[in-house]
């Protein structure tokens, strides 16, 4: 808890991640000299087994003080992983309140320039003008429509004619060259 107490700036959170980094490292450093010091000694017990009960009773001794060594370094790592973890957290906590500061300066600034009335007015104005846009779509939409229809309807009355054998535009004008 000092250590966060501590942490003003940037800089001190760099340096605190830092050292923590640091005392994993001579955590672990130490975790596995003493697992290799566990190896040799369950070699020891392997090899005293045959020869003197006192010998493998005081080496036995000596590696279950090695397992507790072990596990006690496993525990402190885990805290200091722990801590660092919480310096994170209170570093990202940090960032959300300036962030949440500035947010709030803007909103006070903007509050202090536009003034209620202004702000219904603009906001009818773009409801009259939403509404406006929207009547027009409406009316271009309905107008493409009609012009489609209307293809529509002229291309069958074609095709309609065509299947009776009556064509007109083309059989008059062939009959007729001299009409307009």
């Amino acid at each position: 808890m000092a250590i966060l107490s501590k942490i003003r700036t940037k800089n001190d959170l760099w340096k605190s991640k830092r050292q923590l980094a640091k005392a994993e490292r001579v955590i672990e450093r130490k975790i596995d000299t003493l697992k290799l010091k566990k190896e040799r000694r369950v070699a020891e017990i392997k090899r005293a087994a045959n020869t003197a009960d006192a010998v493998t009773e005081n080496l036995a001794r000596k590696l279950v003080k090695l397992k507790k060594q072990i596990d006690s370094l496993q525990g402190g790592l885990s805290r200091v992983r722990a801590l660092a973890n919480r310096i994170q957290e209170a570093s990202a906590q940090a960032s959300v309140l300036s962030a949440i500061k500035s947010a709030t300066k803007a909103l006070a600034t903007m509050n202090e320039q536009m003034t209620p009335e202004e702000l219904v007015k603009v906001i009818l104005e773009f409801h009259k003008q939403s509404a406006q846009m929207d009547v027009t779509a409406t009316m271009m939409r309905d107008a493409m429509d009609n012009d489609e229809d209307d293809d529509v309807t002229e291309k069958e009355i074609e095709q309609v004619l065509e299947e009776i054998g009556v064509v007109i535009a083309q059989e008059f004008s062939k009959s007729c060259p001299s009409c307009p």
